[in-house]
């Protein structure tokens, strides 16, 4: 029976990977994929939107969900908690307002379009870091410890993200675009 689903899931993400990039704007047939894929013609039109457009945002979409669904059951196993993920760990509020410091405040602008990046990644990481510690009590982390730590630090970097944001808004557009990333 496991197989049976596992076989069913793969068909179906086959499936949809094929829906993806025949549907858009510009529909391509099946059966004009079908052959791009045996036999690609030259810089086509059907080509540059398989190719170019709509394979490698099928592909990335892919890869992405699955690093999303592995991070998540990392998360989970590593805790031993099966409610322990990126919202009840305080990580998207870190994440969010790293990202938003970034923005508003013009953080490690030096290093161009990967600021919101790096910004982020280092507000999930000092996130992920306070809930460990605060729920260390006594050199011993458990559960429950960590799913109350995990909230009040969500709570304090989502206040934080709200500071940023109302505290520095001069109605520019890196208000409104840190509100759009959010």
């Amino acid at each position: 029976r496991i197989a049976g689903a596992f076989l069913l899931l793969i068909m179906l993400l086959l499936l949809s990977l094929i829906w993806s990039i025949c549907s858009g704007s510009v529909s391509v047939p099946i059966m004009e994929f079908l052959q791009e894929l045996r036999e690609p013609k030259l810089r086509g039109m059907a080509w540059t939107i398989i190719w170019e457009i709509r394979l490698p945002r099928a592909l990335a979409a892919l890869i992405l969900g699955g690093a999303l669904a592995l991070s998540g059951y990392l998360l989970q196993t590593f805790f031993h908690n099966p409610i322990a993920g990126p919202f009840v760990l305080g990580i998207s509020s870190g994440a969010s307002a790293g990202a938003v410091s970034v923005i508003i405040l013009g953080l490690f602008s030096f290093m161009g379009g990967y600021s919101v990046i790096f910004g982020a990644t280092l507000g999930a990481a000092v996130a992920i870091s306070l809930s460990l510690s605060i729920a260390s009590v006594k050199g011993r982390i458990t559960s429950t410890q960590l799913v109350l730590a995990g909230i009040a630090t969500s709570a304090l970097f989502s206040a934080l993200t709200n500071l940023i944001v109302y505290g520095f808004n001069n109605g520019s557009d890196k208000t409104k675009m840190a509100l759009y990333w959010m």
